[in-house]
């Protein structure tokens, strides 16, 4: 009887160590599961911290397109206001003087077309007159270099004076012209130096007959801004 209990005891004693040994490693299980959910991320959840103040793009503020480039000089299409002052001498006895403006554009690459509006002083033997004129004028920049550019032009037009202009002649004339001169750039707003000298002519082109037609020849000098338009 001794025994029976004796093998009973130990047989209980393994089933309880058995039992023991099986809650413990379910135990064991349970708690790396229970970790795992608590560290591993839910699905469709990232995980990536959300930028900060620091991380943002910087506010970037539409200010319009960007401003075109200047067109080079002497380009077709390109549009020039031009303010000088003139003085024609014929080595005599006349001193002719004007200020004007012209209006030019450029209708090919370098070839420039404009009208220059002028008044007038005639300083001459018998009546000194004032006057104006209308002259239109065809420019080519033969040699074009940007910054500067060298030219020949020729024009033709109509004064109109005050009084008789040369003396004894009409107060109608007409004022052809030729020359030559140089353009130089000043600074980045695209304004020009114009230097230049032509043949300064007065004739009524004989509208009152042969005999009334005295004219004047003279050298020119003049200088002025060019401006750009566009």
């Amino acid at each position: 009887m001794t025994r029976k209990l004796g093998t009973l005891t130990h047989v209980a004693a393994m089933i309880v160590a058995m039992i023991g040994t099986h809650a413990a490693l379910a135990q064991s299980q349970a708690n790396t599961a229970a970790a795992g959910v608590s560290t591993a991320p839910a699905a469709g959840v990232s995980t990536t911290p959300a930028p900060g103040p620091i991380g943002r793009e910087p506010l970037t503020l539409n200010t319009g397109a960007p401003q075109a480039a200047a067109k080079p000089f002497g380009t077709e299409g390109t549009r020039w206001l031009e303010f000088g002052g003139l003085v024609a001498d014929n080595f005599k006895d006349s001193v002719d003087a004007n200020i004007h403006a012209r209006y030019s554009e450029f209708i090919a690459k370098d070839v420039e077309v404009g009208g220059e509006l002028a008044g007038w002083n005639f300083n001459q033997p018998g009546d000194n007159a004032l006057g104006g004129s209308l002259v239109l004028i065809v420019r080519w920049h033969f040699l074009n270099r940007g910054d500067w550019s060298l030219y020949a032009d020729a024009g033709v037009g109509a004064m109109v004076a005050g009084d008789d202009t040369p003396d004894d002649g009409t107060s109608f004339n007409v004022m052809p012209r030729v020359g030559a001169g140089l353009t130089r750039a000043l600074g980045e707003g695209g304004t020009r130096l114009e230097l230049g000298v032509r043949w300064h002519h007065i004739s009524n082109a004989r509208i009152t007959g042969d005999d009334h037609n005295p004219s004047r020849d003279s050298v020119a000098l003049y200088a002025g801004f060019a401006i750009p338009l566009n």
